[in-house]
């Protein structure tokens, strides 16, 4: 979704929440609201509100993806609005703020979600009808079908198939030219819509665009400060939980505690990736092997690290010591790389940054199991790779707090 619609559906969002507060103080104070009430009430109220357009950026109320079936909305726009209510009344009940908080928080909940249901609907409306973009393809392809297919199942995202005859405002092209009318690339339409790039119709010049965004000396500083701080901070954090692993694990198998093996890093150059073991000490005795979510080679206890991913504490110590980054593209082992360097155009670009404790595609994707699966997995790196910036390195690091805690 564009930035400017993001913007829009969030101030929403805010006016939402605001007049929901006001209608609960008029409704509760009645003749005694006043300018007192209001400042009274601000200030907690204000700490909840964008608490709570963080959670729904969480999970996903700002990115109305296409082709997720409607289960998948309303589950995650409830785990959303319970989160929210959740914080709501831990502020309310932790803070000091003089105020009677359980009916006051009730009523502006249930306002808001009134309200942020009403206001969906509009926005999607005027995005589908109003701020609509008009599309022409003059290509056909398996990506031109399914751009097609998700401009029609998905009009929220502010775009239509052109009319014969009729003026288009973006043209999509694999063979850029166009008159009085906004060109993008197949490549480039697909990455809007999608959030990966596509290696098979990647633009020629997609390396030298990514060679010349690379950070500058105070871009990599800033990021290495923040490595070392993210990094220390967990580990501080979760040091109370290193003795209850390492107890799990010799009690499950008496093997060793860590498992360490080579990964490919910045620049290509291996180092030694950490994890809490979770799989049998012969799990690869015939080599190295796809990883799988259902793997047969996890151990009972694994199995809840695994799941809890407490088995990835380790990998701060990577970040720490500049192996690896808090966000990237999850560093492979050699074996594989080898491999899929020779089956997937363009995959030495994964390694032009470090690699991450986590990234786009972990929050996008799934495990890759397949030589397919890894090149699918790969798009979403690559457009990372293309799109790095802050905004997005915190995006990924929300998504992946909800992750984990909507999956224990």
């Amino acid at each position: 979704m564009k930035s400017w619609k993001i913007t829009t559906l969030a101030i929403g969002d805010l006016l939402a929440a605001y007049i929901s507060l006001f209608l609960m103080l008029k409704i509760s104070f009645g003749e005694l609201y006043g300018a007192p009430i209001v400042m009274e009430h601000l200030f907690p109220f204000t700490i909840i509100f964008f608490a709570w357009l963080i959670v729904l950026f969480i999970f996903e109320q700002y990115d109305p993806i296409s082709g997720r079936p409607r289960l998948y909305t309303i589950k995650s726009l409830s785990y959303a609005l319970a989160t929210s209510l959740a914080f709501g009344i831990l502020v309310f009940y932790i803070g000091k703020f003089g105020i009677t908080p359980k009916m006051n928080l009730l009523l502006v909940f249930v306002f808001f979600v009134t309200l942020y249901v009403l206001w969906r609907r509009l926005a999607f409306k005027l995005f589908g009808d109003t701020f609509v973009e008009k599309v022409t393809f003059l290509d056909s392809n398996e990506y031109v079908d399914k751009l097609k297919s998700t401009i029609i199942s998905s009009p929220q995202l502010g775009y239509r198939l052109a009319k014969e005859g009729e003026h288009p405002d973006i043209v999509v092209s694999q063979t850029p030219f166009s008159r009085g009318s906004k060109l993008l690339s197949l490549s480039e339409m697909y990455e809007s819509i999608f959030g990966k790039v596509p290696v098979d119709i990647a633009d020629k010049t997609l390396p030298y665009q990514i060679e010349s965004r690379r950070e500058n000396l105070a871009g990599i500083i800033i990021k290495r400060f923040s490595d070392i701080l993210f990094s220390s901070v967990t580990l501080i954090a979760t040091s109370w939980l290193w003795p209850i692993i390492i107890l799990g694990i010799k009690l499950d198998d008496r093997g060793p505690i860590l498992y360490s093996h080579k990964r490919v890093g910045l620049n290509n150059k291996p180092f030694n990736f950490l994890k809490f073991r979770s799989m049998r000490t012969d799990a690869e005795k015939g080599g190295a092997q796809w990883a799988d979510k259902e793997d047969s080679r996890v151990t009972r206890f694994g199995k809840f690290l695994r799941k809890s991913h407490l088995d990835e504490i380790p990998q701060m110590i990577n970040v720490f010591m500049g192996d690896m980054s808090v966000i990237g593209p999850r560093p492979e082992r050699p074996e594989f790389v080898e491999t899929l360097e020779r089956e997937i155009p363009l995959y030495d670009l994964r390694h032009i940054i470090k690699p991450g404790f986590t990234g786009w595609a972990q929050v996008r994707f799934r495990y890759a199991r397949t030589v397919s699966e890894s090149r699918e997995k790969f798009e979403y790196d690559l457009y990372y790779i293309k799109n790095k910036s802050f905004i997005l390195d915190a995006g990924i690091l929300l998504k992946t707090i909800q992750i984990i805690v909507t999956h224990l």
